[in-house]
């Protein structure tokens, strides 16, 4: 379209709302699909229609041939003149005598979207034609064993494919006519085009007619318009046919009807003024579908310049859209170009008018999705359709279509592992009944055949999780097919097999891809024998990944595979795949979800280090030998660390936001020792105060402190090297340098008035209930509650406590902020900081003004060595132990664990440091044990140590729970694979009782204990152990006949150990999100007798402790409803799925 045949440039469309009586006229029921068509076109007849990028035609400096030079403007046609060159063609095929294009005439178009394929397409409606749009991807074979089904008449093309399909053509029998479109003759080059096209076909022997788009309109312009005459007509009649992308073989051509293309018309939908640019081609639905919705609401269609997309953010800043319909790899095009492009911000550099996006053809993910919201500042909407649908797609956001679904069910896929009767989600195929789905393939019954169950029933392909009634979660595809991240389908299980044949040193390969990447990586079973034969020098593994590498490009170019087809680099596995280790099944044949389990998490880093070169970038950090700044180097560090991309944003982005957990947290630290020289311990890197920013700070002040000799305070003072701890040791001079002598006449004990109670670890599970039960205390007596809270890289001290009550009912929530503004008060501090981080001014206001410590907070984790819990829970105890006995006596509330009382001690009390589940945890509790003994002993400040068992959730308050405790992750595990033991505890021949058990207490229940028992023993040093009364242990087995009272199928397994193998195995199947959640991260926990042995009664060997102990027995409420609610509770915080109504 030259700048002469355009209506209007896009500076001046004038856009609209639909007009409510034009969309009446095309619900009307008796109009065919070409009259609904017309209706529209006529009805906004002085509207803009379609847009494309305007032109002047100049001749070139260097060639003095003319060319098209592009304008930074857009050009549109009104629908007037759309509708008139659609009538124009239309009646030129029929008025000419040689036209072959009639109603039933097959019509091929190739080429771009654009104004002249739009007409094409349309005027085969009005002429019943069936327009077959191919796309360029296909393989000629693709393209011989189409145009050899179809039998088209006619081929349409633009003229930049045009010198491209000459030997497609010469090879049809059926072409009778080509049309050649998008052309100006204008145009040197393009006109030059048309004659070399024409001779060539000339040349091969053929004998088609070559026209021109225009020319046609020229003959049909001055014809007076009518439709063809009324006739019979169904209206799934075949109107459109679109082949697939033949990844598994010959494309399948799916038979759209009329009925599916006359609801896309009429279906009118917003945002408005509706305005989009098409980005997809005609031979996808995404692209057709684009204009027609755009076209039916009254709106405009603007197509891009280019097609491979190269003006892409150029064209949607000229055009404006007000919506706009993507596919993922131009989601990040997008985010790329908003977050590199000074010029523009946010929004405009889409146009300024943007209002919502949609997603479709792959899933897009969570972190993009999230992203281009907060740049653009619009909704982004996930998409779900196929082209088997038609029409009206599936599901958008997850939500099923059911003004398009008529039914659904999904059916068990049980090579892969997906059942219906999975949970806490079914899983399995999704199969849908629709209104306006294609009725089969075109001329190919097996395929149809395959493509639909015995009820009828559209099988997708695709493996959902039924999330909820209607809501659904893509999670796999069913056949070896996978989608890349720019929508390509690669048949993975057709390229292994000719990898493994083809390739002599390949012995068996899995191909890995998904939504997410462009790509394919590959895991590969050498032949070592082929690659370095017996006798030859020994081969490295790098030199063995290049041979391999290169047989596979070699085969690759021989069979013209595709660069998508191709895995960009390997894996080499260490064993073959077999039966044994799960990986074929009986058949032999590979059971891809256990082979992606097993190798995902190298997958991903072979990813990750592609796309962020990160290795070496982090060899040359440590090369640099310290001329990189010390942010620099430690976002190196964790992108080796974490195998993501680390950039200059992630300088305030805590070490857990970005996927830490305690393993990657203690090889961080090793890391960092090894290049800087100075420890950070686990707690200083997995806290919310854990980004490069803080660790910064702390190499900088580390490395101007340190001195020659060890520094106090450091926890490998606190080891000695035969790895036992001394409770001698245990003294707040040996560890914050602070001497203590018998009490001075200074420090005087509480004088009564209304009490002042400081609380650490109130954002904690337990901490959180004491603050509650704080507060409700203190409002009865005048008395004041004050909280000393880290604050996040995100939030400050405040809004941590608070969103600690946030999942709470509405009541309760407001009955915390009536309490906390009148007796509350939140004190930004950090435990493993010097002195509580807190400025001295605050320190001596809260040493004159405290009565009463109630110290909850710690590190808890139950995989960090001791070391890395010492600065958090050790250094932090003696810090609020000085403060306790600075300026008068403050009672300490510490609370311990349970765990301490199983430790092993040699005579005189010593611990070991290493060895058991959670030793370190344990241990970090038993040495402040130790300090508050031995600063009492000094300072008489009355101590109460409280050693809790399992803190179980809340008896009243809904949703409070520990999600990472031993129950919820045992329940978690059980709800999420459906598998559960016949029961928790059995007889073994062997050791007795074997199994799993667990005592606990309702966190509701110890801190009113807690409370009380403050109030009973206010002076002297008590060791209280708080325990459930013997054989009030939590009843699992009554939960799990709960669960099943509740409808919720469980695979029961005899034996426990059995039951335990093979949850485990199922559980490292799942997600890494799902896996973090189970007890896989804990898993020694369960094994044997472990759950019992960390819940021990409290006995303790000879010469331990100088101080009895006291075992409190309490009787916890384990009634039915309690035990509902603790599975409701699990539901509450969307770890599974809410279960049903129980009877009581």
């Amino acid at each position: 379209m030259n700048e002469s045949s355009a209506d209007q440039s896009s500076g001046n469309v004038s856009e609209g709302w639909p007009d409510a009586s034009v969309t009446a006229r095309a619900l009307q029921a008796h109009l065919r699909y070409e009259q609904i068509i017309d209706a529209i076109l006529s009805g906004y007849a002085e509207r803009p229609a379609l847009a494309e990028r305007s032109y002047l035609v100049r001749p070139d400096p260097s060639t003095g041939q003319t060319v098209r030079v592009h304008e930074q403007a857009f050009r549109s046609i009104s629908y007037r003149t759309l509708q008139e060159r659609v009538h124009a063609l239309t009646m030129a095929w029929r008025l000419h005598p040689d036209s072959p294009v009639q109603a039933g005439a097959f019509v091929v178009l190739v080429g771009f979207a654009s104004i002249d394929y739009a007409v094409l397409d349309l005027a085969l409606a009005y002429t019943k034609g069936v327009p077959v749009p191919l796309s360029p991807n296909h393989s000629s074979e693709d393209d011989d064993a189409i145009l050899g089904t179809v039998q088209p008449v006619t081929l349409a093309v633009s003229i930049s494919e045009f010198s491209g399909c000459v030997d497609l053509i010469a090879r049809s029998t059926s072409i009778r006519t080509v049309i050649v479109f998008d052309l100006d003759p204008a145009v040197d080059c393009e006109r030059a085009a048309l004659e070399s096209g024409i001779r060539a076909l000339n040349e091969k022997g053929s004998d088609v007619v070559v026209q021109t788009l225009q020319d046609l309109i020229d003959v049909g312009r001055d014809a007076e318009f009518s439709f063809l005459p009324i006739q019979a007509q169904d209206q799934d009649d075949l109107a459109l046919l679109i082949h697939t992308s033949g990844s598994t073989g010959t494309p399948k051509g799916a038979c759209i009807s009329s009925r599916a293309l006359i609801n896309t018309w009429r279906h009118v939908s917003g945002p408005y003024p509706k305005v989009t640019v098409v980005l997809a081609p005609f031979h996808h639905m995404m692209g057709r579908d684009s204009m027609i919705t755009a076209l039916g609401a009254g709106g405009t269609a603007y197509f891009t310049l280019r097609p491979d997309l190269s003006t892409v953010i150029e064209d949607i800043r000229l055009a404006r859209p007000t919506g706009l319909v993507l596919f993922p790899r131009l989601c990040e095009v997008i985010e790329h170009h908003l977050t590199t492009a000074p010029e523009y911000s946010g929004n405009e550099i889409l146009g300024g008018r943007l209002q919502s996006i949609v997603v479709a053809s792959a899933p897009i993910t969570p972190r993009l999705k999230a992203s281009l919201e907060c740049l653009l500042g619009v909704p982004v909407s996930e998409g779900y359709s196929s082209t088997e649908t038609a029409s009206g797609g599936l599901a958008m956001n997850g939500l099923l279509n059911r003004n398009n679904i008529l039914a659904y069910r999904l059916r068990d896929v049980p090579e892969a592992g997906y059942s219906v009767n999975d949970r806490p989600f079914p899983r399995g195929e999704l199969c849908v009944k629709t209104r306006f789905g294609i009725s089969g393939y075109f001329r190919n019954p097996e395929a149809t055949a395959e493509l639909f169950d015995d009820d009828g029933f559209y099988c997708t392909g695709d493996i959902v999780e039924e999330r909820a009634p209607d809501q659904i979660a893509i999670i796999d595809r069913r056949k070896n097919v996978i989608k890349l991240a720019q929508g390509e389908y690669v048949a993975v299980g057709r390229l292994e097999q000719l990898f493994q044949e083809g390739c002599g040193c390949v012995q068996q390969i899995h191909l890995h891809g998904d939504s997410t990447r462009a790509y394919l990586l590959a895991v590969v079973v050498p032949d070592r024998n082929t690659l370095a034969p017996p006798g030859s020098r020994q081969a490295s593994e790098a030199e063995l990944k290049a041979r391999v590498r290169e047989e596979i490009l070699t085969l690759a170019n021989q069979r013209e595979l595709r660069g998508f087809e191709i895995p960009r680099d390997l894996i080499l596995a260490e064993e073959p795949f077999s039966q044994q280790n799960g990986l074929l099944s009986s058949l032999g044949k590979p059971i891809r979800p256990a082979i992606r389990a097993r190798y995902r998490s190298r997958l991903e880093s072979l990813y990750a280090s592609h796309e962020a070169t990160r290795g070496t970038e982090l060899e040359a950090i440590r090369a640099s030998a310290g001329a990189v700044d010390v942010e620099t180097t430690l976002l190196a560090l964790l992108s080796s660390t974490l195998g993501v991309v680390c950039g200059a944003a992630d300088r305030q982005t805590s070490f857990r936001e970005l996927g830490g957990d305690s393993l990657a947290a203690v090889q961080l630290a090793m890391e960092i020792k090894k290049q800087f020289g100075v420890g950070l311990e686990g707690s200083q890197i997995l806290g919310p105060g854990g980004t490069v920013e803080a660790w910064a700070r702390r190499i900088h002040t580390a490395s101007i402190q340190q001195a020659p000799h060890q520094r106090v305070g450091s926890p490998l003072a606190a080891i000695p090297a035969e790895g036992w701890l001394k409770p001698d040791h245990y003294r707040l001079e040996n560890l914050i340098g602070i001497p203590i002598g018998t009490p001075s006449a200074e420090v005087a004990r509480p004088t009564g008035g209304p009490p002042t109670v400081l609380l650490t670890g109130a954002t904690g599970f337990l901490g959180g209930r004491l603050c509650l039960e704080w507060l409700q205390r203190l409002a009865g007596q005048g008395g004041r509650l004050i909280c000393l809270v880290r604050p996040s890289n995100s939030h400050s001290a405040w809004e941590r406590l608070r969103n600690r009550f946030s999942h709470l009912e509405p009541e309760q929530v407001a009955r915390f902020r009536e309490l906390a503004g009148r007796h509350l008060e939140v004190i930004p501090a950090d435990i493993g900081e010097p002195g509580l981080g807190l400025e001295p001014g605050c320190q001596e206001r809260l040493a004159t003004e405290v009565d009463a410590i109630c110290h909850c907070a710690a590190e808890v984790n139950h995989r960090l060595p001791y070391r890395h819990l010492y600065r958090p829970n050790v250094i932090g105890t003696a810090e609020i132990i000085h403060l306790a006995i600075t300026t008068r006596l403050k009672s300490v509330d510490f609370i311990s664990s349970i765990g301490v009382a199983s430790l092993p001690r040699r005579p005189g009390g010593s611990i070991p440091v290493e060895g058991g589940y959670a030793r370190g945890y344990f241990a970090s509790k038993w040495a402040c044990e130790q300090l508050l003994r031995s600063t009492h002993d000094c300072t008489g400040v009355p101590v109460r140590v409280i050693r809790p068992s399992l803190i179980l959730p809340d008896r009243v308050l809904a949703g409070e729970m520990n999600p990472d405790d031993l129950l919820s992750r045992l329940l978690y595990s059980i709800l999420v694979t459906g598998i559960a033991p016949g029961c928790f505890g059995e007889e073994s021949q062997n050791s007795g009782r074997s199994g799993f058990s667990v005592q606990g207490l309702p966190v509701d229940q110890l801190a009113q204990t807690i409370l009380a028992l403050g109030e009973a023993r206010t002076e002297g040093f008590h060791v209280l152990n708080l325990n459930a009364d013997s054989g009030s242990g939590v009843p699992l087995d009554a939960i799990l006949q709960d669960i099943a009272a509740k409808g919720i199928r469980l695979r029961r397994v005899e034996g426990y150990d059995l039951w335990l193998d093979a949850i485990t195995t199922r559980l490292r199947r799942l997600p890494a999100e799902q896996r973090a959640r189970s007890l896989l991260d804990v898993a020694e926990a369960y094994a044997g007798s472990a759950g019992q042995t960390t819940q021990s009664s409290g006995e303790m060997q000879a010469g331990s402790s100088s101080c009895p102990e006291e075992i409190t027995s309490l009787q916890p409420d384990f009634s039915r409803a309690y035990r509902r609610k603790i599975v409701d509770d699990l539901a509450r915080w969307g770890l599974i799925e809410p279960p049903g109504p129980v009877d009581q």
